[in-house]
């Protein structure tokens, strides 16, 4: 039987093995960019999306129970997009399965020190 979390941790050696510090950091600029034109703050826009596919039904930020803007959702997606594309359709050329394990919120920053927005696994 395979170790659970085989297939993350083989993921996040991709990221280690492609991702230098400079290709981390046009991605997290292209994301900045679309979440700043947008005027929402990151958690806004997240917690929307968040809330849009019922991960928390409290809502993302701590049960308030609000309904988040309109257009917040979009402007979360359209960011990781832009992220996704300097990542995936440029050099270094990641997986998206890979790109999946990236945490645009940056909550655990220890996992891969030359590109700290990776989610820790297993």
């Amino acid at each position: 039987m395979a170790e659970p979390y085989e297939r993350e941790r083989q993921l996040v050696a991709e990221l280690r093995a492609k991702i230098t510090q400079v290709d981390g950091t046009r991605a997290l600029a292209a994301f900045n960019r679309v979440i700043e034109a947008s005027g929402f703050d990151v958690f806004t826009a997240s917690g929307a999306q968040f809330k849009l596919e019922a991960w928390d039904d409290a809502g993302f930020h701590d049960g308030d129970g609000h309904d988040p803007p309109d257009g917040a959702a979009e402007a979360w997606r359209n960011a990781i997009e832009a992220a996704r594309v300097e990542l995936c359709d440029k050099a270094p050329f990641i997986s998206a399965e890979a790109f999946g394990l990236v945490d645009f919120l940056g909550i655990d920053r220890g996992d891969l020190p030359t590109f700290p927005m990776v989610r820790r696994v297993g």
